[in-house]
C-alpha cells in the first residue's frame, strides 16, 4: 500500500470558548475558501449523485469543536431570551423520528 503524505502549513488556533451556566461551547473558524466537491467518474465506488464535480466557495464561518452534549443542549435550550420549542430531555426514538440523529 502506497504511504500517504498529507502537509498542513503550519497556524494557530482560531476560535473562542464561551461558557454557558459555567458549561464550556468551544468554536472553531472555518476560513473562507474554495474547494472541489463530487466525485470524479473514474473513482472507483463513486456514485452517479456525487457528480458532477464543481468548485464551491464558502465564506469563512464558526463552528462547534466537538459535539454538542446534552448538557450544551439544556443550558441554550432553557435560556428565557431565546426561543425554542423543543423537548429539553428528549429520548433518543424522537430523535430519530425527527432525524436528528445519524
Amino acid at each position: 500500500m502506497a504511504k500517504l503524505t498529507i502537509k498542513r502549513p503550519k497556524q494557530t488556533f482560531q476560535g473562542y470558548r464561551e461558557y454557558i451556566d459555567r458549561i464550556p461551547l468551544e468554536m472553531v473558524l472555518i476560513p473562507d475558501g474554495t474547494f472541489t466537491m463530487g466525485a470524479p467518474e473514474s473513482e472507483e465506488g463513486s456514485r452517479d449523485n456525487e457528480r458532477p464535480q464543481h468548485d464551491v466557495t464558502i465564506s469563512s464561518f464558526l463552528m462547534g469543536r466537538y459535539a454538542v452534549t446534552q448538557a450544551q443542549w439544556q443550558a441554550i435550550a432553557s435560556r428565557s431570551d431565546l426561543k425554542v420549542n423543543q423537548d429539553l430531555d428528549p429520548d433518543w426514538r424522537t430523535l430519530v423520528y425527527l432525524g436528528r440523529l445519524w
